[in-house]
């Protein structure tokens, strides 16, 4: 799993989950709201949007149809703001 360093508050190398001990990779040049990076065993990279809980319903899933779309190049906060969802909110909640 590989997250953005500054986006939280602690910084752990591995985590449990179930059975398991996942390894975490801290990164601070990842878009650090809107995106988590999975790396299977086999080094298949996967990049999951990380859609805020406050988005409406229809654009939530817009945002999610466009982010899996193969032919889709756009990046995270394009494919939130294309759909109308303010990728700063969570942001602008916190000051």
């Amino acid at each position: 799993m590989a997250l953005n360093l500054n986006a939280w508050d602690r910084a752990p190398r591995r985590v449990a989950i179930d059975s398991r001990r996942v390894r975490v990779g801290w990164f601070r040049t990842m878009d650090p709201h809107n995106m988590i990076g999975v790396t299977r065993a086999f080094q298949d990279r996967l990049a999951l949007l990380v859609v805020p809980p406050e988005a409406a319903g229809p654009a939530a899933e817009r945002a999610m149809a466009m982010a899996a779309d193969a032919t889709n190049g756009a990046g995270p906060a394009a494919v939130l703001a294309a759909t109308g969802i303010d990728a700063d909110a969570e942001d602008d909640a916190r000051t």
